[in-house]
């Protein structure tokens, strides 16, 4: 096919473009690259004059990527905490961390140093000189993070619907154990009041407070909602979409202040399920 000069300006044109974007897009990156020929070339012939060899092919030109260091993950780093971070440990610690971890979240904050032999002379006695109170009340490095996604919790304690019954430590204990927390019963403070059942026109979406003591130390007080239920699918309440983002009324009107008080789960109710 015969092309005009207008045609063929347009096609080389085109052509241009299309190689300088694809020049642009193959040097964004600029670090180094370890790269091996797939083929090997042949060697020269003794019979060849000096400073010649053998030409090199097409199939001599294709390299594999043997590594790329630049973009090889850094190793972690070694820093020292000045103050307790959850997860990581108390004051004094020498913990390893991903360096942009170390550099956003502790370095800068000055929640850490670096692990430098001078450093490591400083903050020797760390722990016992320069922590706070509140800092040594944690009993563990997950403690303070265990306290906090407990405080947040509306903890849904399902009971009986036909049968009578009084709220026992081991009704919470399976409660904590259905959303996927491991609490003894030793570690359960039930109300003073007694709480029985079945009630629903009194129990029903009622919340009251449980306190949970973590390690022997933290005490954290959960919130809780009653529910009842029945064997019988023809004699099961109505349930109720996202019923642990909706306001409920207290159990105890003593408690009112601390339920309003208590932190609530971060999610949006949605209305969609309605």
């Amino acid at each position: 096919m015969l092309l005009g000069g207008s045609s063929r300006q347009l096609v080389a044109a085109a052509l241009s473009f299309t190689t300088s974007s694809c020049l642009r897009n193959a040097s964004k990156y600029t670090g180094t690259f370890v790269l091996k020929r797939r083929h090997a070339p042949l060697l020269g012939k003794r019979s060849f004059p000096d400073d010649s060899h053998r030409p090199l092919r097409r199939r001599h030109k294709i390299y594999d990527t043997i590594e790329r260091p630049a973009t090889q993950p850094l190793p972690d780093i070694d820093v020292i905490l000045t103050r307790h971070v959850e997860g990581l440990g108390k004051p004094g610690d020498v913990v390893a961390v991903k360096v942009t971890r170390a550099h956003n979240e502790l370095l800068a904050l000055g929640r850490a140093v670096y692990a430098s032999p001078e450093n490591l002379e400083k903050y020797r006695n760390v722990a016992t000189e320069s922590a706070s109170e509140q800092e040594q009340q944690h009993s563990s490095i997950y403690s303070a993070q265990t306290v906090k996604t407990l405080s947040s919790k509306v903890l849904g304690v399902t009971m009986n619907l036909e049968e009578p019954w009084t709220l026992q430590p081991w009704h919470l204990r399976v409660a904590f154990r259905k959303a996927g927390y491991v609490v003894p019963e030793s570690c359960l403070e039930l109300p003073a009041q007694p709480i029985q059942g079945p009630d629903v026109d009194g129990l029903e979406g009622k919340e009251f407070i449980v306190t949970v003591t973590v390690n022997g130390c933290e005490r954290v007080p959960v919130r809780c909602r009653l529910h009842h239920y029945a064997a019988d699918p023809r004699d099961r309440l109505p349930y109720v979409w996202q019923w642990w983002l909706r306001p409920a009324e207290p159990l105890f009107p003593e408690e009112a202040e601390r339920l309003a008080a208590m932190p609530r789960p971060l999610s949006q109710l949605r209305d969609d399920g309605q």
